[in-house]
């Protein structure tokens, strides 16, 4: 059964991918490790990493908003 964080997770790659797609070439790019990594890494807007903010029970939404916004630059 796929937890909230895999299914965070390959929501975050389609937008990951999307992204490279729009702004770059795919040809190098692996969106799933990217997002892996992306995951691991502290976002001061949550006070933790995306992962340990999803396993927390918090709102995978939030940070495919955060994950947008940092495509657009837009932080606030």
């Amino acid at each position: 059964m796929a937890t909230e964080l895999d299914a965070c997770r390959e929501r975050l790659i389609l937008i990951a991918r999307s992204i490279v797609a729009q702004s770059g070439d795919l040809q190098d790019f692996d969106p799933a490790s990217w997002v892996d990594r992306w995951l691991s890494e502290p976002l001061p807007a949550l006070g933790s990493t995306p992962r340990e903010y999803i396993l927390a029970g918090g709102d995978c939404e939030v940070v495919l908003i955060l994950l947008r916004r940092a495509q657009s630059g837009s932080f606030s």
